[in-house]
C-alpha cells in the first residue's frame, strides 16, 4: 500500500533585500548598506563575490556584522582586479532563529581606458605629424 503524499512544505516569505551599493575602493571591494527600514533589523550582511573572468577561482563569501545604527561602509579584504568584471550578491540575516532575506545582485564592470576627447585626438595627430617631420617617427 502506498503512503499518502504529504502536502508541500510551507515556506515563509523572505524579507526584502538590503539596500546596498558595492564598488571598487583602492583595489578592494567596498560595501555600503542601509537596513534601517528592515524589521527586525538584520544583524549580518552576507556578501558573495564571483567573476566570470576568474574561471578557476570559486566565489568568495564573507559575513559583515551590521552596525547598530543599521547603516555603514566596509572596505573588505577582497581584492578586485581592475581588468575583470564581478557580480556581487548580498543578503541579510535577521532574527532568532536566523532568517535570510532575498538577495540583490550588483555587477561591477572592469575599468576601461578613457576614450580621448576631440581636443586630445587633434593634439595627438599634430604631435604625430610634427614627430614625422622632425624624423622622430618613420612611416611604417
Amino acid at each position: 500500500m502506498l503512503d499518502t503524499p504529504s502536502p508541500p512544505a510551507k515556506h515563509g516569505k523572505a524579507s526584502k533585500p538590503p539596500d546596498v551599493q558595492v564598488s571598487r575602493a583602492g583595489g578592494r571591494l567596498r560595501v555600503e548598506y542601509d537596513v534601517t527600514s528592515h524589521d527586525p533589523q538584520p544583524h549580518q550582511l552576507v556578501v558573495t563575490v564571483n567573476s566570470e573572468d576568474e574561471a578557476k577561482i570559486p566565489p568568495r563569501t564573507l559575513t559583515i556584522p551590521v552596525h547598530s545604527t543599521g547603516h555603514g561602509k566596509v572596505t573588505t579584504e577582497i581584492a578586485l582586479d581592475p581588468l575583470k568584471r564581478y557580480d556581487v550578491s548580498t543578503s541579510t540575516i535577521a532574527g532568532q532563529p536566523p532568517i535570510p532575506s532575498e538577495s540583490v545582485v550588483v555587477n561591477i564592470p572592469p575599468f576601461s581606458a578613457p576614450k580621448p576627447n576631440t581636443q586630445q585626438r587633434v593634439l595627438a595627430f599634430i604631435s604625430s605629424a610634427v614627430a614625422r617631420v622632425r624624423g622622430d617617427r618613420r612611416r611604417g
